[in-house]
């Protein structure tokens, strides 16, 4: 491509950024050898050592840009894309390794990362599955769960499902981990400070596709049957009743040892609505999960704000009435 202002590029052997085209070259080395007058012309036009370079092989070096160059073949692209499947969390030297002992090749790291990104990875954060969610009977509960009627499953319930769960808060959680000081001093402020699980704040929510059901948030350690009883009890009394033309709610809870009491099967069984257990280790299949740590999200970003227990207690409760529609959350999790 001709430089701006110019007519046309300037030549190859004045410093001419395109280089010399290939079939100048092959002309060059014909001319060459031909011999006499088609040779010195051929001198005269660009340096012996280019000649030379240029007689040797009819693979001509042509420019092609910047893109990003990797020495990965076929065989161990596959390899590193069937690695990454296996072992998500993999480091980029494990990669190496694993590449060097199967096919005895030894790549580098940057190597590694221009691969990766060709076959479309990218960096995130990661999440761990229990080993126990794949024992045999969590993975046949599971299967039954999701192609099973109650109380087995959840086919033929939506859209009337209503899933609770419990999460804990500690006001001692605004305290910024890092800041900055001079070098020699330290980094201190006050604030709250909790260390047992008498500081702890334990709030229970249910909820369903149209919003949240109901929520409660105590200063306990934990959540008891009796405390989940009154809960449930008072969740069922927000609800119209089976008995007097109201839909049959499905509830949906893992397998805490406290929502599997007689107290809570007899309260919800009064009630006229049902319950399904939740395949076990599973929170990718709870909305409530996600719902969870949307507003775990809202109240951390104001956290600097709260200086006490009544602050957590306010913030919390704000990012709770502030959900809104909840029906995304429940597709996402395949109901």
């Amino acid at each position: 491509m001709a430089a701006a202002g110019r007519a046309e590029a300037p030549h190859p052997g004045l410093g001419g950024q395109e280089g010399y085209p290939v079939s100048f070259r092959d002309a060059a080395v014909q001319q060459v050898r031909v011999g006499g007058a088609a040779e010195r012309l051929a001198i005269s036009s660009c340096s012996r050592a280019s000649l030379a370079r240029w007689s040797h092989g009819t693979a001509r070096a042509v420019k092609r840009g910047g893109q990003a160059r990797t020495n990965f073949v076929g065989v161990h692209l596959h390899e590193l894309a069937v690695y990454r499947v296996a072992f998500p969390k993999a480091t980029a030297d494990e990669v190496r390794a694993h590449i060097a002992r199967t096919h005895f090749r030894l790549y580098s790291r940057q190597d590694i990362t221009i691969a990766e990104k060709r076959l479309g990875l990218t960096r995130k954060r990661g999440c761990t599955t229990a080993n126990q969610a794949t024992t045999a009977v969590n993975r046949l509960k599971r299967q039954l769960f999701w192609n099973r009627p109650p109380p087995l499953g959840i086919v033929g319930t939506a859209p009337f499902e209503i899933d609770f769960d419990e999460f804990g808060m500690y006001c001692s959680w605004r305290n910024r981990p890092y800041g900055k000081a001079l070098a020699g001093f330290e980094v201190r402020e006050c604030g709250p400070y909790a260390r047992s699980e008498s500081d702890k704040w334990t709030a229970i929510i249910a909820i369903s596709r149209t919003g949240v059901v109901h929520f409660r948030m105590e200063k306990v350690a934990g959540t008891t049957s009796d405390q989940f009883t009154s809960f449930v009890s008072e969740t069922c009394g927000k609800l119209p009743a089976p008995a007097a033309g109201g839909q049959v709610r499905t509830f949906l809870w893992d397998n805490l040892s406290s929502h599997k009491t007689a107290q809570v099967a007899n309260t919800v069984a009064r009630s006229g609505h049902i319950v399904v257990a939740r395949p076990p280790y599973r929170a990718v299949d709870a909305p409530v999960e996600y719902v969870i740590g949307l507003i775990q999200k809202k109240v951390h970003a104001n956290m600097y704000a709260i200086t006490s227990e009544a602050d957590l207690v306010a913030h919390v409760t704000a990012a709770v009435s502030n959900i809104g529609n909840l029906n995304a959350f429940f597709v996402h999790c395949g109901y």
